[in-house]
């Protein structure tokens, strides 16, 4: 959705972008390169209720489904791996 959002605001707006499993992150950094998006920030952090650190359940063969550990009560994986990530607030980073 970056790279679409990006498209949008042309080169002379801006899109932040949040990614906190490091490969992924690295792909979406390497894709904005390509592309020539300097408009969009990559964040390398999860979005939270709280900045710190949080657990952050990831299923290897199904990207798009990480989740924060304990944030989606009703989301259970059970061949997540579970990484530890840096987390924000919308408010601390603008």
């Amino acid at each position: 959705l970056a790279m679409f959002f990006a498209r949008i605001v042309g080169h002379t707006g801006r899109v932040l972008t949040f990614e906190p499993v490091p490969t992924l992150a690295e792909d979406l950094q390497r894709n904005l390169d390509l592309n020539d998006l300097s408009q969009v920030q990559l964040i390398r952090c999860a979005v939270s209720d709280s900045c710190g650190h949080l657990e952050f359940d990831f299923p290897e063969g199904n990207q798009t489904q990480g989740k924060l550990v304990g944030h989606e009560k009703t989301y259970q994986h059970r061949f997540a791996s579970r990484l530890v990530v840096d987390c924000v607030t919308l408010d601390s980073i603008w």
